[in-house]
């Protein structure tokens, strides 16, 4: 998760990035559900460092599936891409 959520890959063009960070919290949020159902049904027992290691898997879920997916686009629809527009005399 480090690797694919640094700054760089973040600003890297790499349309399957999102689907490889999406995928793998997938799984991530899969197995906190599992680990919490263990905690509560067969250790009867709560651990505070998992319960802080499972928030914080499921707030980076909720971040990555509400980010703004990157479209590679460069500008946005306010701004005319060079060469195109009015030129100014």
């Amino acid at each position: 998760m480090t690797a694919v959520n640094t700054p760089w890959a973040w600003q890297a063009n790499l349309p399957w990035l999102h689907r490889v960070r999406l995928a793998s919290l997938v799984a991530g949020v899969a197995f906190v559900l599992y680990l919490v159902y263990t905690e509560l049904f067969t250790l009867d027992a709560i651990c505070l460092w998992c319960t802080s290691v499972h928030v914080v898997t499921i707030l980076l879920f909720a971040l990555i599936v509400m980010s703004p997916r990157r479209t590679g686009a460069g500008t946005s629809a306010a701004e005319p891409s060079p060469g195109t527009g009015r030129s100014r005399r």
